[in-house]
């Protein structure tokens, strides 16, 4: 179009290019609008900086600068020291490479997988060259740049070697890297829980201070003595001995009495107020004789006649199979413990029963419906099983909480609630064992504790050594060694012993791997590991540390889990052992293992957490187009489900590397799956709502990125005919807009009602596409595909600015359906 104008025009033009010599990279001024010009400058002066941002389209961040940058011919000798060394450092090379998880382990194995850009950055699996390809130092550039320098004179001189001495890549490139420093090893060596446990004994060593009380280094380790003494207290019950008497009830009839939890299994107490009362204490699952449970009562022998004739006729009717009975008898046994089977040298069932505690957000009830109206209570099987039924009520929607009564926090009223039910003369007879467990787990569970030993300190005649150990394990997480120590030593008050659980709630706390490798050998000494859980619950708090130092030895992930097999001597990987395998790995950046461990899984079809993928994504972090390459393939694995936690990860890296249709395709899937998390919600909000850049002017594709991300991105179905907003904010859009009310927050607006508008229609905008995908619409391909799609598309408009409607009807399109469309076809099909 240029080449048919007038004369003037192309030889002005001519003119202009000839004097100017831009970079395969660098934008043409005239192609863009005027708005864009001031910062496409700032950019092209910056581009002729050594930075290590991509030279082509298609490259990602993390790969090489394969193009050298032209020097200007029209710039000063006292510009030209900023581009003294770019055309050496950087080799001519038209490949055009993309990184893979290979060339990442291949820099990370040599140590050169870490690049710092000019802007002080780490991208972690960049594209440094190997220590066979030295880069080469150009003699001329070097010329170049010392004869720049001479000319300089007083503050020019001053603050041209100030600026030299503060880049990087002014250094000599075979300087051999810094050595890590002492807290990037303290990182590298520490996992994430013990480094919590940390920053909580340093909470309270400064709480302990605030009271002029003394709290030593060691007094944790030192717990271990206190621990002895009370395992070694053997003082006698001074109240008068009471008869006692063991029956064996089958597990279906104490589902009558008792109720059916998980912690019903374990050792369960509750009183009969039969005449003087009767204790009832249920030994737990473990101890079983065969497929019966062992049941001891304690009480005159006439009272214990009368309990025992009503677990007796109880057990009849069941067998009757009497309608008013709830729990029936299963037509198979029912074999709680296969170990108590074995121990009786009984034959094990091949089809059994058991209780199943499955969790699922959809089967909880919301709490209102379990509150209102109030409850009756009766019996100790209601009171236990309405304890389960508070404790785990689903958290409430938005809608549930507009329309509930009280505005208090869920958790806050569930506590509430507990501490009436305990605390109330009415309910004291129905008090068990696995209610008091329930309630104190979940009391410290959210770090309620002083509720927790207010309501043990009503409840402790049906106290047990679980109990305490409850409260043990939540001082251990707090980092409270005095908390501990006191809850220790109340122990033996109430003729209780410690068990191997009240061992591992010391060991928990531990966070120097020396001092855990003594308890445990302590343990063992003391003949506290001879149970396969023992075992089990050790190798949990110590895998981190044995893979650490196995890893850094020199030897691989197969011999590690040679080792662990043979030396243990329980071939067992549950998915919290395999998750932190991963996460140390992560740390370590050690690739080659994390691919050989992913192997691993897949060939023995073992079960991998969702957390470990967290650590992966935080570990490539700068190089989001690697670790969505390793999320692709976590998402393959057949017994991987991907968490809300996986996809919030996944995003929030995406949209700190500016990735418009990773993050558009994390959104909409997330809306549809029902994963958008506060972080998300409130990244995308905070991009809608902005229309202006702050603070002091950045690179134009930052600036550009926080105010566009959010239009791009929103929008689950604006494709779609019938793109509706609820009408109280819709009516006061313009007309012009309301086909398309993202285009009315892309202008700049002041304050007052205008500016108003602009909010109150990027929330609504939110919040439809959290409802609609929700409700209304399916994915109609998998999510790999279009993550990989997206991650293409990314590289293609990666370091090009673009304007923003380019960016909205050119970005990529996630192909959706609505559910009742399926069901439609679904019928046909049956038809």
């Amino acid at each position: 179009m240029l080449l048919r104008g007038c004369p003037c025009l192309r030889r002005r033009l001519s003119a202009v290019l000839d004097t100017v010599a831009t970079g395969p990279d660098e934008p043409l001024l005239f192609l863009y609008p005027r708005w864009a010009a001031p910062a496409l400058q700032r950019r092209r002066i910056s581009s002729l900086k050594p930075i290590d941002t991509p030279a082509r389209i298609g490259h990602n961040s993390g790969a090489p600068f394969l193009t050298a940058v032209r020097p200007c011919p029209s710039l000063s000798r006292r510009s030209r020291q900023w581009i003294s060394s770019v055309s050496s450092s950087r080799p001519p090379d038209n490949s055009n490479p993309q990184l893979s998880p290979a060339v990442v382990r291949e820099h990370h194995k040599t140590g050169k997988g870490k690049e710092t850009g000019s802007d002080g950055s780490n991208e972690i699996g960049g594209g440094r060259l190997s220590t066979g390809q030295k880069q080469s130092v150009n003699s001329l550039a070097d010329a170049e740049h010392a004869a720049s320098m001479k000319p300089l004179r007083g503050f020019a001189l001053t603050r041209a070697k100030r600026i030299q001495k503060g880049r990087l890549h002014n250094k000599p490139l075979s300087a051999k890297p810094s050595p890590p420093t002492q807290k990037q090893l303290f990182l590298r060596n520490t996992s994430i829980r013990d480094r919590k446990k940390l920053r909580f004994r340093e909470y309270m060593k400064k709480k302990y201070q605030s009271r002029s009380a003394k709290l030593f280094d060691n007094a944790w380790f030192d717990t271990k003595e206190i621990l002895d003494q009370v395992q070694r207290d053997n003082r006698r019950n001074p109240k008068k001995s009471v008869n006692k008497k063991e029956i064996l009830v089958p597990e279906e009839t104490l589902a009558l009495f008792s109720g059916v939890t998980r912690y019903t299994l374990k050792e369960n107490i509750w009183y009969i107020p039969l005449h003087n009362g009767c204790r009832v204490h249920i030994l737990p699952a473990s101890q079983s004789k065969g497929l019966l449970r062992r049941v001891i009562l304690s009480a005159t022998d006439h009272i214990m006649a009368l309990v025992e004739g009503r677990f007796t006729r109880a057990q009849s009717l069941q067998a009757m199979g009497d309608p008013l009975v709830d729990i029936h008898k299963p037509p198979v046994p029912m074999c709680i413990s296969r170990g108590a089977m074995q121990r009786s040298k009984l034959p094990v069932p091949l089809i059994r029963g058991n209780w199943h505690f499955g969790e699922t957000s959809d089967s909880s009830s919301n709490l209102d419906e379990i509150l209102l109206p109030r409850p009756v209570i009766a019996t100790v099987k209601e009171f236990t099983e309405h304890i389960e039924d508070v404790t785990s009520a689903r958290q409430p929607t938005l809608d549930e909480k507009a329309m509930s009564l009280s505005k208090l926090p869920h958790v806050v009223r569930i506590k509430l609630h507990l501490k009436a039910l305990f605390m109330e003369e009415t309910y004291s007879n129905y008090i068990s064992t696995a209610a008091l467990n329930n309630a104190l787990e979940f009391l410290c569970r959210h770090e309620f504790l002083d509720t927790a030993r207010t309501l043990l300190s009503r409840t402790e005649h049906v106290a047990t050594t679980d109990t305490y150990n409850i409260l043990l394990r939540a001082a251990a997480k707090r980092q409270d060694v005095a908390v501990f120590r006191h809850i220790l030593r109340t122990m033996p008050r109430l003729h209780m012993r410690p068990n191997p659980e009240t061992w591992l709630a010391l060991l928990s706390a531990l966070v120097d791997p020396s001092e855990k490798a003594q308890l445990i050998e302590h343990m063992v000494q003391r003949g506290h590991m001879s149970n396969l859980s023992t075992i089990h619950s050790a190798l949990q708090e110590t895998i981190q540390d044995s893979l650490l130092v196995h890893l850094d030895s020199g030897k691989d992930i197969d011999s590690f889990i040679s080792l662990m097999t043979n030396t243990w001597g329980a071939n067992w990987f549950s998915p919290s052992v395999v998750g932190q395998m991963f996460s140390v790995v992560a740390r370590l950046k050690d690739f080659d293992s994390v691919d050989r461990l992913m192997e691993i899984c897949i060939d023995n079809n073992l079960t991998v957490d969702s957390y470990p993928l967290s650590h992966i994504v935080h570990a490539l972090g700068a190089n989001i187009h690697v670790a969505l390459q390793y999320t692709l393939r976590f998402f393959e694995h057949p017994l991987f489900e991907v968490t809300s936690q996986n996809w919030e990860d996944l995003f929030l890296a995406a949209f700190r590397h500016r990735q418009y249709n990773i993050c558009l395709v994390i959104w909409r899937y997330s809306c549809m799956k029902k994963t958008v998390t506060y972080k998300m919600k409130q990244a995308v909000l905070t991009s809608l709502c902005r229309n202006a850049s702050f603070g002091k002017p950045t690179r134009l594709d930052k600036d550009l990125w926080s105010s566009d991300a959010g239009k791009v991105i929103v929008g689950i179905d604006t494709h779609h005919e019938g793109y509706r907003l609820p009408d109280s904010v819709l009516d006061e859009i313009p007309s012009e807009f309301r086909h398309n009310p993202i285009l009315y927050l892309i202008g700049w607006k002041p304050r007052g009602e205008k500016r108003d508008l602009q909010i109150r229609l990027a929330n609504a905008l939110i919040k439809r596409d959290i409802i609609l995908g929700a409700t209304r619409y399916v994915p109609q391909h998998p999510s790999p595909i279009m993550l990989d799609a997206a991650s293409i598309l990314d590289k293609e408009w990666c370091g090009a600015p673009r304007p923003l409607t380019w960016k909205m009807q050119n970005a990529i399109q996630v192909p959706i359906v609505r559910k009742d469309k399926d069901r439609d076809q679904d019928k046909i099909k049956d038809q």
